[in-house]
């Protein structure tokens, strides 16, 4: 599910792009991956050739697409920050187009599928990169709503490059700016912390990104999820009551810090959730593992 390639520098085009339309400006390219709710083309820009990847959204999930349009969405995925995928240009027509900086890494859940689980210093690499973006978005009211190892972007898949272990954050869909309550139940199941799924709750706020990535964090490290049932309303009640374990032999090799990390970023009460800045001074974070810590699984 590779999405995005290569790492440049950008520039947001000066002109107006709403009397402008897409196949004025850029030639469609070749498919790179298909998600939940679009379909990410590769494409050239007419003016100087350089590559990006163009998002075009799919009318068939009305929530999606009505989010996406909102300004304060567009306000948050215009959010400018080294671990954040870039927004080039927007173009509303028959069909929505975001053209989007190019990246070659893939996605983190290309990296677990074909490693089936990371070791903990490159998990530790990875988890660093969305927390720097995370308290940077957070700094700035903007919260994600979506983190999940496809939104995750590896800047490249040389492992001889210095941005091999580095990530971006992408599909800004359903991210919200400026607002302090939120209510709308978006995003993935199984990575939706409990106040999003709770019908009669008050509404939520940027901790529900730690919870997404509590559980990014926790896949990555076992390659499977902390909350598993057959059918979603199992699913949920779990979540709801927080209900996780480390089972054996699985976890037997990860430190203690790492599952404190997950432990304080999977607290069912928001308040008492680990925020982006405390997470990013965790132990697990600035002293890492020593190197028997890092063989998991036996």
């Amino acid at each position: 599910m590779s999405l995005y390639s290569r790492q440049e520098t950008y520039s947001r085009p000066s002109a107006d792009t709403r009397s402008v339309k897409f196949s004025e400006r850029y030639v469609m390219g070749k498919r790179i991956g298909d998600g939940a709710f679009s379909t990410v083309k590769e494409c050239i820009s007419r003016q100087d050739g350089k590559k990006y990847a163009v998002k075009i959204l799919a009318e068939k999930n009305s929530l999606y697409h009505h989010e996406v349009r909102s300004p304060r969405t567009r306000a948050a995925a215009n959010a400018s920050h080294p671990n954040c995928v870039t927004m080039v240009d927007v173009f509303e027509e028959e069909r929505t187009y975001l053209v989007l900086e190019l990246l070659s890494g893939g996605s983190v859940l290309d990296r677990i599928v074909e490693s089936e689980f990371f070791s903990e210093k490159d998990a530790i690499l990875v988890t660093g990169s969305i927390l720097k973006a995370l308290e940077y978005l957070h700094s700035q009211g903007i919260v994600h709503r979506d983190i999940k190892p496809e939104n995750l972007l590896y800047v490249s898949n040389d492992p001889s490059s210095p941005f091999y272990h580095t990530v971006k954050v992408s599909d800004f869909g359903f991210s919200k700016h400026d607002c302090q309550v939120l209510k709308t139940a978006c995003g993935t199941p199984e990575y939706m912390a409990p106040e999003v799924l709770e019908t009669t709750s008050s509404g939520y706020d940027e901790k529900v990104d730690m919870w997404s990535l509590g559980i990014v964090v926790y896949v990555m490290l076992s390659g499977f999820f902390p909350f598993l049932s057959s059918s979603r309303p199992a699913l949920f009640k779990k979540i709801a009551a927080g209900d996780f374990t480390f089972p054996s032999p699985y976890w037997d090799c990860v430190s203690d810090k790492a599952k404190d990390f997950i432990s304080q970023a999977l607290r069912v009460k928001s308040e008492e959730r680990i925020s982006a800045s405390a997470a990013l001074q965790h132990q697990w974070m600035t002293e890492g593992v020593s190197q028997c810590e890092t063989k998991l699984h036996g």
